[in-house]
C-alpha cells in the first residue's frame, strides 16, 4: 500500500511539472528542464511497476 502511495505521488508531481513547463514561456531553459523531469517522473511509476511484474514472473 505504501508503494502505491509513493508511485501515485511521483506520478502527480510529474504531471504537475509537465503542466508548469507549459506556463513558463519566458524561461526556455527552466521550461525544458521542467518538461524533462516531469516526463521522467510521470513515466517512472509505470516503469517500476513493469519491472516489478517482470521480477515476480522470473522468480
Amino acid at each position: 500500500m505504501f508503494l502505491l502511495i509513493v508511485l501515485l505521488i511521483l506520478f502527480l508531481v510529474g504531471v504537475l511539472l509537465c503542466s508548469l513547463s507549459f506556463l513558463m514561456k519566458k524561461q526556455p531553459g527552466w521550461q525544458m528542464l521542467s518538461l524533462i523531469l516531469g516526463g521522467l517522473l510521470t513515466a517512472s511509476p509505470f516503469l517500476l511497476a513493469a519491472y516489478l511484474l517482470w521480477l515476480m514472473k522470473t522468480i
